[in-house]
């Protein structure tokens, strides 16, 4: 005689068995797709200037993370975790904020004749001119990718960068509204700004320290920035790119 608590068993055998199919699929699919090598490190841009009221201060720290794959090419991908860098400029001034990218601009692409030529921050990694130079002899002393990368994320150096390794630079009219976006001149700070702003310090390095994760909270909206905001006076190579979207401001895994 089959009692009412036999098909229930079934029931929870059958869905067991597929959630053990699901998983070893998964894992395998895991294996051959990312299965590899594997290595990250995690930078620190600090932003310091000076202002009418004193020097104010702001910093970011990123981690990226590398991985090869196998399919669909083999190769080298990459993913990285943080936030744009937010300096507040005190009460009645426009913050100044140093996003995780850069769009390429159509004059450099004129200057170097192919618009491939990387300048930096493109695809969210700062530029390879500023990150060769940190714990240079023991980089020249790795073997592989992975090992340099390895050494980097052991690197305590920090040097002074330019204007011109920044990802790209912004603030807002209105800081509670993400639409009133605006470019801001890395050379010419005060013009968006306002007077009195210069430059005190700009410096980059690797570093242990933990992942800066508050940009919400000091920007409410960046948890639901709209996809996709006209920047104007943004004149990119690619005349289709035109606009930022929210991974210019926060990236997660």
């Amino acid at each position: 005689m089959t009692t009412t608590s036999e098909p229930r068993k079934w029931l929870l055998a059958a869905v067991l068995a597929c959630g053990a199919m699901v998983a070893f699929f998964a894992y395998a699919y895991y294996s051959v797709v990312y299965g590899g090598d594997s290595a990250s490190y995690r930078y620190k841009l600090s932003l310091s200037l000076d202002t009418p009221d004193g020097v104010k201060k702001g910093y970011n720290v990123v981690e990226v993370d590398y991985h090869s794959v196998q399919i669909p090419a083999r190769g080298v991908m990459h993913r990285i975790q943080g936030q744009a860098a937010y300096v507040d400029l005190g009460p009645g001034r426009r913050p100044l904020i140093a996003l995780l990218t850069r769009v390429r601009r159509a004059d450099e692409v004129s200057t170097v004749g192919h618009p491939y030529v990387p300048r930096g921050w493109q695809d969210d990694l700062p530029p390879g001119n500023i990150t060769s130079r940190l714990c240079e002899e023991d980089q020249k002393l790795s073997k592989s990718f992975f090992e340099r990368i390895a050494i980097i994320s052991r690197c305590k150096e920090t040097i002074s960068i330019a204007t011109g390794d920044l990802p790209d630079l912004v603030t807002f009219a209105d800081i509670n509204d993400p639409t009133s976006i605006i470019l801001v001149d890395p050379n010419n700070l005060s013009a968006t700004l306002g007077p009195g702003i210069v430059w005190k310090s700009i410096s980059f390095g690797f570093t242990q320290d933990q992942i800066t994760k508050n940009i919400v909270d000091i920007l409410p909206w960046a948890n639901h920035f709209p996809k996709y905001i006209i920047v104007t006076g943004l004149i990119s190579w690619d005349s289709t790119i035109t606009t930022l979207h929210d991974g210019d401001f926060m990236q997660t895994r």
